[in-house]
């Protein structure tokens, strides 16, 4: 059975495009791109993205279901300084 990685790199390498064009055509950014053809471990939504894109089932993409645990977006992590959401605006409410 393939992996993940040599599925995407082979449809990609099929359609003659370049890790830009197809991530682009997927609807995703270069870079998880990039990841998921070196291995990496694609979320939920990632693995969605491409089933469709290449027209086949996601429990052939993620067979153990593993994607399933890991949604997509942004979230803070532990010790993690930077804003999720952007800057709040202070306000007669949040001032109070």
């Amino acid at each position: 059975m393939q992996s993940l990685s040599e599925i995407v790199r082979l449809a990609r390498a099929t359609r003659q495009m370049t890790k830009a064009e197809f991530a682009a055509e997927v609807g995703m950014a270069q870079s998880t791109l990039a990841s998921v053809e070196y291995g990496g471990r694609p979320n939920r939504v990632t693995v969605e993205k491409l089933a469709a894109f290449l027209g086949r089932p996601v429990c052939e993409l993620d067979p153990d279901g593993a994607a399933r645990g890991r949604s997509g977006g942004l979230r803070a992590k532990a010790g993690d300084e930077r804003p999720v959401a952007g800057p709040v605006e202070k306000t007669a409410a949040t001032d109070a």
